[in-house]
């Protein structure tokens, strides 16, 4: 994976990235053979994004996905506006995608601007995140993330680094999904012959606002 910082002003990143999501049955079993590897939990983040889309599609469909996030972690509060492009011809099971991110004042604000330039239709996916590291490793991010549907490890890296992280956590049978979470639950609910709800809020936050 390639990154690069770009600074100007409040600017924060430009990126290209490669990751994958598995679907974890045991949280609490995954976190053992992290720790067992030498990966430890250094934070808990909160997070609510706003996916903004305009009703026709039209930047979604030319792999262009705007959003914007508020995040909580130790008392920290940061919010961005970040534009994703996607690759077109992605390695079956990953996910290649650049990525340009700025901080703004507030987050559900710039939601609202964007619903008055067109992009009107937004929904709103919360998660509870856990960031493990690991002194010297070759993975750039493995994170286990808690939602309204499940809990996902993502990992970002290099291809290889990420086989080798997957074969050593004994999830090499599992399927691997290179896709963004409104992607998978999309999935996850077509599998389960449920209904999509519009917003996905996790219970023990909910209606407490910017915590």
């Amino acid at each position: 994976v390639v990154k690069t910082q770009q600074k100007t002003g409040k600017a924060l990143s430009n990126m290209k990235e490669i990751e994958v999501k598995i679907r974890i049955k045991n949280p609490e079993e995954i976190t053992k053979k992290l720790n067992s590897l030498g990966y430890e939990a250094k934070e808990r983040i909160f997070q609510r994004t706003y996916r903004c889309w305009r009703p026709d599609r039209l930047f979604s469909r030319a792999g262009i996905f705007p959003r914007t996030r508020y995040e909580k972690s130790e008392g920290k509060e940061k919010h961005t506006f970040t534009v994703k492009s996607r690759f077109k011809d992605p390695e079956r099971g990953l996910f290649e995608r650049e990525e340009y991110e700025v901080e703004v004042e507030d987050a559900g604000k710039v939601a609202k601007m964007l619903a008055l330039m067109g992009m009107s239709d937004q929904r709103i996916l919360e998660k509870e995140r856990i960031v493990f590291s690991k002194k010297g490793q070759q993975i750039s991010s493995v994170l286990l993330d808690r939602l309204c549907f499940g809990t996902y490890l993502e990992i970002e890296g290099e291809k290889e680094a990420i086989d080798e992280l997957v074969k050593k956590l004994k999830l090499e049978n599992e399927e691997r999904l290179g896709m963004a979470y409104w992607d998978v639950y999309w999935h996850y609910c077509k599998s389960k012959g449920i209904n999509e709800k519009k917003d996905l809020i996790l219970e023990d936050y909910q209606g407490q606002g910017h915590i």
